[in-house]
């Protein structure tokens, strides 16, 4: 796949998409993972569906108020028990954002999204709280989870990744355990692979991770109290 944002050796943890069935490949899939059109067909083949995830991932209010992009079209969706991905296409090609000018593109975009903002309506919603991190926090929660350094650029896949942007969110209940995390981050393509010409149009996508259960292992061991009051800049 040449379109992968994060390689989570943690579990094989492989961006593919959903929104359309084995007789319905749409461009989306054809164009962000090509290598697992068929994956997406036996996805189909065997039922796999929102509600199978509902039942799959093991948090049901988590996974219930995620459901709605598992099928929706122009988002990429995959998940595992214990996390998801979901990725959207921000700026097309066609879009004429070109490269010189995507990095001020994503320092505008607003820390509030879609997914922080269902995140953050779930987490109340249940009576648990939460703590947004920096973004620098961030990645280095990323860097922790998957024991390696998140790059600026990824020579193979061309891409540029942006994470000082995205505010990283944490769940806690009242007793103080971390319940969930989500974090993510932007990446840039260059139009034809051209990555040194700042005149090319550029693709910016957006990725948010959702990790639950065992996956935070290492959060829970590694991170300290103090690491997360001096990374918050929200709480509720």
């Amino acid at each position: 796949m040449n379109k992968i944002v994060y390689n989570l050796s943690l579990a094989t943890f492989v961006a593919i998409l959903s929104g359309c069935a084995a007789s319905d490949i749409d461009n989306f899939a054809r164009k962000y993972s090509p290598d697992n059109v068929q994956r997406m067909a036996l996805r189909s083949l065997s039922n796999d569906s929102a509600k199978k995830f509902e039942k799959k991932f093991n948090d049901p209010v988590l996974a219930k108020a995620f459901s709605k992009y598992y099928d929706k079209k122009g988002y990429a969706f995959d998940y595992e028990p214990n996390k998801f991905h979901i990725r959207k296409v921000l700026v097309n090609f066609s879009d004429n954002v070109y490269l010189k000018q995507a990095n001020d593109y994503i320092e505008q975009l607003p820390t509030e999204n879609e997914f922080t903002k269902l995140y953050k309506e779930t987490i109340l919603k249940r009576g648990n709280h939460y703590k947004v991190l920096t973004g620098s926090f961030n990645k280095k929660l990323i860097e922790l989870m998957t024991n390696r350094k998140m790059p600026r650029f990824s020579p193979q896949k061309k891409l540029y990744l942006k994470w000082n942007t995205f505010p990283a969110i944490a769940e806690f209940d009242n007793s103080g355990k971390l319940v969930s995390l989500m974090v993510g981050n932007y990446t840039t393509e260059a139009a034809y692979g051209m990555y040194k010409n700042p005149e090319v149009q550029s693709e910016i996508m957006q990725n948010i991770l959702l990790f639950s259960g065992n996956e935070l292992n290492k959060v829970r061991l590694n991170v300290t109290s103090s690491m997360w009051k001096e990374n918050t800049i929200e709480s509720k």
